[in-house]
């Protein structure tokens, strides 16, 4: 052994040791960034801190919020149960928002730790490029963006990556012996499944990991610990599925696409539209997906520079999804059916895609890396060539990938970009909460569209003034159906004033004002942002 290998072997760190230290950055890099906002700006951070709250005050798991304190059937419980748990240590609202986004940042330190090792363990990537992947997936802009708001994403990511340690060790790589035809040991399959189970309690699109170990145990013939996975995963689900399933009907039918489950909230749009209206979200989300990625891997650069971004993406993906197969076919099976969900889902893709953004640069890093080891072979000189053309456009390709990742970086740092949505959507919220503050009378039920920060901030019991569904991302709002929801809302439930933050609540109301026998009449339609209505007698 020479002396520089000695050196080498003396300094070399244990995994876990490297691992806590990416983790502990990242940890610095998150606290650092975490800013107070109002609750609310988000809409689904309100409901997430309202649930919270209820577990915490043994109320159950019920929408405070919401006339008659209906059961919640929307939101799995995963990130719920762990606000109620903080709730209790600092019940004072809300200065308690502070330790809920450093208890995001403290899993997403976390989740920079797994990430590393699973990069490094499973996808069998150098130190350097173990802990060069993990901090781009944690440390930068997307992730830290959702863990400085009170959303469900920094602990499905920190679930996600356990479920996805533990199941690639019981899946095994192609170079692990297992311990019989079965697959290996009882217990790390009935933990890997109960993980698995566990990321569709926090996030339900999560849910897909669970078919991805399944078939990667049954493709690496482990038919036991497939059995034990999917049965593990099963009884954890299964209470929550239990549950939506009896207490659904509890809502009222004009607050089920807000608030109701999510079954019914998706079919009920395919019967109406058909097969067609998942081609159109599809074709609609991937002409989202790209602009996305080409802001984030070429910003400000001229278009066809973004284009070169783009598919030198899609061949680092397909790269780094066949290294994956082979490594750590749970991830690249999860990352697969992810995506196919995304594109799907009728609903704005970019919050999905910053959710599993680790899972992207951990599929970008295997191709990366992939491509870099590449020594191409061949038995003529012309066919050898080529292949080194090849090797030197997709080294180039990747290059491209990585400079553009990192001077978004460097803008989102000038310009605080994780910052940017909650500061803008603070401002906006504190003129109605400042309204109502000074309204401490006005009557009755509030119907309007951000009806949870208002129970959070002043104590109002209020309802949605129009309803969500899945129809109007891809088929535009109407003002008559707007304005026929919020009549049916006013019929059912003892509203007394419709405080409207946004243009369709807005303008339903200022319909119904001046309708023949009016519903509403105007309050106050002065003030900037946001409009309000009193209930009429009729």
């Amino acid at each position: 052994m020479t002396a520089a290998a000695a050196r080498r072997e003396v300094v070399a760190l244990p995994p876990w040791v490297a691992a806590v230290a990416v983790g502990v950055v990242t940890l610095v890099v998150a606290m650092s960034v975490v800013r107070p906002y109002v609750i609310g700006a988000f809409h689904d951070d309100a409901i997430y801190v309202i649930l919270g709250r209820a577990l915490a005050t043994g109320a159950g798991y019920r929408y405070l919020h919401l006339p008659g304190a209906p059961s919640a059937t929307h939101y799995p419980p995963g990130y719920p149960a762990l606000l109620a748990i903080l709730w209790r240590l600092a019940p004072q609202f809300p200065d308690n928002v502070m330790l809920f986004e450093r208890a995001n940042a403290c899993l997403l330190g976390a989740s920079a730790a797994m990430a590393y090792l699973l990069a490094h363990r499973r996808l069998g990537m150098t130190a350097p490029w173990a802990a060069a992947v993990a901090f781009i997936g944690t440390a930068t802009v997307p992730p830290l963006a959702l863990a400085t708001i009170v959303l469900s994403e920094s602990l499905f990511l920190a679930v996600l990556l356990a479920a996805l340690l533990v199941t690639e060790g019981v899946v095994g790589g192609p170079r692990e012996p297992t311990a019989g035809p079965g697959g290996g040991g009882v217990m790390p399959a009935v933990l890997a499944g109960a993980l698995c189970g566990a990321v569709a309690l926090v996030r339900t699109v999560g849910i897909v990991v669970v078919p991805a170990a399944i078939v990667a145990c049954l493709i690496r013939r482990r038919p036991r610990a497939a059995l034990l996975v999917g049965a593990a995963a099963l009884a954890v689900l299964l209470p929550w599925q239990l549950w939506v399933w009896r207490h659904t009907g509890e809502l009222a039918p004009v607050l089920q696409g807000e608030y109701g489950s999510y079954s019914g909230w998706l079919s009920g749009a395919l019967g109406r539209h058909g097969p067609g209206f998942a081609f159109s979200t599809a074709r609609q989300n991937m002409s989202d997906i790209v602009t996305m990625l080409e802001v984030q891997f070429a910003p400000q650069l001229p278009l066809w520079v973004k284009r070169i971004a783009i598919v030198s993406c899609a061949m680092l993906v397909g790269v780094g999804l066949i290294r994956m197969a082979r490594v750590a076919p749970v991830t690249a099976g999860f990352a697969v059916l992810y995506a196919g969900e995304v594109v799907f889902w009728p609903f704005p893709p970019f919050r999905f895609v910053w959710a599993a953004w680790l899972i992207l640069v951990l599929v970008l890093g295997a191709g990366a890396v992939g491509v870099w080891e590449w020594r191409p072979h061949a038995r003529t000189a012309a066919r050898l060539r080529g292949l080194r053309v090849a090797r030197a456009f997709a080294v180039g390709g990747a290059v491209v990938v990585g400079c553009g990742i990192g001077w978004y970086n460097v803008l989102g740092v000038r310009g605080h970009w994780w910052n940017t949505m909650q500061e803008s959507l603070s401002v906006k919220m504190t003129v109605p909460l400042a309204w109502l503050a000074s309204h401490p009378t006005l009557p009755g039920v509030v119907a309007s569209d951000q009806e949870p920060a208002f129970y959070l901030y002043a104590g109002r019991t209020g309802v949605p003034c129009n309803s969500f569904t899945p129809d109007e991302y891809i088929y535009p709002r109407d003002t008559a159906r707007d304005r026929a929801v919020l009549d049916l809302v006013l019929r059912r439930f003892p509203v007394g004033a419709v405080v409207a933050t946004g243009p369709a609540c807005g303008l339903a109301a200022l319909r119904l004002s001046q309708s023949r026998s009016p519903a509403l009449v105007p309050v106050d339609t002065l003030t900037a942002g946001f409009a309000v209505f009193a209930r009429t007698t009729r």
